[in-house]
């Protein structure tokens, strides 16, 4: 991996190839010209993840939830990406056709004072285009994923990155969810806080009332789902007890019975799904597992709805399985905290990158990440036309015979992580 550094930080012609290694002649200039410098100067603060090993890494491209969407975001991408662009017009070309009364567009360009983000009809799809669209980017530049991992409403966009929906089966199935949570007149809330799953079940043990767990996150990361003043009881008892707790900005207890009138509403909008084999591994945080390939049908996405979120359980399959490159595909990386606990727990060893980051250049964070990936021996694959994944030089694992890759777990290393571990970043990636 030094030696990776070394090279290409000593000879700029290097960074003009890796700034755009993943396009054809045309789109590769067109990239050079603009981000080979500033590539360039991104090499020296690469020293932060010297450790990784210079091997060929898979990676893992991990898929955020709500919460994690700004009034700003992907703004820059939208004005200077054409490949980004032509595909936010083509998702809001898709909600229209469903029914959408509303601008993906505008509420891309939209100032704070007007931007309707925080509307659950609105902010789905609007975190979906923008998720699926980076997929789109990072593959143009010869980023690919070997594996997806999706958050709650994040899994939409992993399925699609997957290959397992199509882009309009994608847009609709996000389209309605978001429509019909929307729906909910319950007046839920979501409470994070810094438990384990044994302690959240004994303190829902404890209270008689509605409470529900609504995700596990990490070994130390969970999300209540409940009424605000039942919520308000639960944070005092883990105030008195010393816990990290925060009320979540989402006016919707997800993932709890205060969705259960919505059901027939969902279902009945999804219909039949086309769903496609998949591509790569899609791990599940319904179950914490692969995903079958033909059960993404609408139940599916009604328990993606429903369930508690396993997302702990789903990063420690992929951790265990020798995944050590996670690539946070989303408008800020609020998951980072959660897989540095999981990887932990694990006792193994993690590399982490953002795709945006609020109020940072949208293309300085992207050309830090590929960076980075580049020294961690991530494979940045010249662009062949005619596949999803034009790039792919090997076959990647059917999901059906996944447990092939247990043979090939490695022995546990001492954890040496990129991301803090403090109960702040933990909690604060919790969002649904």
């Amino acid at each position: 991996m030094q030696e990776n550094l070394s090279e290409i930080q000593s000879d700029p012609r290097q960074c003009s190839e890796l700034a755009g290694f993943g396009l054809g002649d045309s789109g590769r200039s067109e990239v050079s010209r603009r981000h080979a410098a500033d590539l360039h100067h991104s090499l020296p603060s690469l020293e932060s993840v010297m450790h990784c090993r210079p091997n060929k890494q898979p990676v893992v491209f991990v898929f955020a939830g709500q919460g994690s969407q700004w009034w700003g975001m992907g703004r820059e991408l939208l004005r200077t990406e054409p490949r980004f662009h032509e595909f936010i017009q083509t998702c809001d070309r898709l909600f229209h056709k469903f029914g959408a009364d509303w601008s993906l567009l505008d509420e891309f360009r939209c100032d704070e004072s007007c931007s309707r983000l925080e509307e659950t009809s609105i902010a789905q799809p609007a975190i979906f285009a923008l998720q699926a669209g980076l997929v789109e980017l990072w593959k143009s530049w010869g980023i690919e994923p070997d594996a997806v991992i999706g958050h709650s409403i994040g899994e939409v966009a992993a399925a699609y990155a997957a290959g397992m929906l199509s882009l309009h089966e994608a847009a609709r199935v996000v389209f309605h969810r978001g429509r019909c949570m929307d729906d909910d007149l319950t007046g839920g809330r979501l409470l994070a806080a810094a438990v384990s799953e044994e302690e959240a079940r004994n303190l829902l043990a404890d209270n008689c009332g509605t409470l529900e767990l609504a995700a596990v996150n990490g070994p130390a990361s969970v999300t209540f789902a409940g009424t605000p003043e039942e919520l308000k009881q639960l944070s005092s008892q883990l105030r008195a007890a010393k816990k990290w707790r925060k009320m979540l900005p989402i006016p919707h207890a997800f993932h709890s019975a205060a969705m259960e009138p919505l059901r027939e509403g969902l279902l009945t909008a999804l219909g039949p799904i086309s769903v496609q084999p998949a591509e790569i591994p899609m791990i599940s945080t319904v179950s914490g597992n692969p995903v079958a390939e033909t059960s993404l049908d609408a139940d599916y996405w009604w328990q993606n709805m429903r369930q508690p979120v396993r997302f702990a359980d789903a990063c420690q399959w992929a951790v265990r399985r020798d995944y050590q490159v996670f690539l946070e595909i989303g408008p800020h990386p609020v998951l980072s905290g959660c897989i540095t606990q999981c990887a932990g727990e694990c006792e193994l060893d993690v590399s982490l990158f953002p795709s945006l980051r609020r109020d940072d250049e949208d293309s300085n964070v992207m050309l830090n990440s590929v960076a980075g990936l580049f020294s961690c021996g991530a494979s940045i694959r010249r662009h062949r036309p005619g596949q999803r994944y034009p790039n792919r030089t090997r076959s990647t694992p059917h999901v059906d015979t996944i447990a092939s890759f247990d043979a090939a777990i490695p022995g546990r290393r001492r954890s040496r992580l990129n991301a803090s571990s403090s109960n702040d970043q933990i909690i604060t990636a919790q969002e649904l």
